[in-house]
């Protein structure tokens, strides 16, 4: 009885991370939107000429 309910406390909790990452992948993606963000270096650098504004390069690591 007692590993059921681990079990199942586990499987919940799980569905909440799940739940939890999903909505700040769609957060992450309407910032960047908003604020003009873009992962596409050359496409940054031309937009950056056009309207005569600085380029910030963020280098990091992702898994």
């Amino acid at each position: 009885m007692r590993s059921l309910t681990f079990g199942l406390i586990a499987l919940a909790l799980s569905g909440l991370n799940a739940a939890s990452v999903s909505a700040q992948k769609g957060k992450a993606r309407d910032d960047a939107e908003r604020y003009g963000w873009t992962e596409d270096l050359p496409a940054a650098m031309k937009e950056a000429k056009r309207t005569n504004k600085p380029v910030v390069v963020i280098l990091r690591c992702i898994p």
